[in-house]
């Protein structure tokens, strides 16, 4: 489990590159699968 002050390291700056990239016109979907990988590299 993560605690409250780890999550809070990934939640915040994973919001502002979903900011940016939204205002940037940038595709959710790769987004998404770009932060999967992420975690996957991270976790496993």
């Amino acid at each position: 489990m993560l605690d409250i002050k780890e999550a809070s390291l990934i939640v915040f700056p994973m919001l502002q590159f979903m900011t940016i990239f939204y205002q940037s016109g940038f595709p959710i979907v790769y987004w998404l699968c770009s932060t999967f990988c992420v975690f996957s590299l991270k976790y496993y």
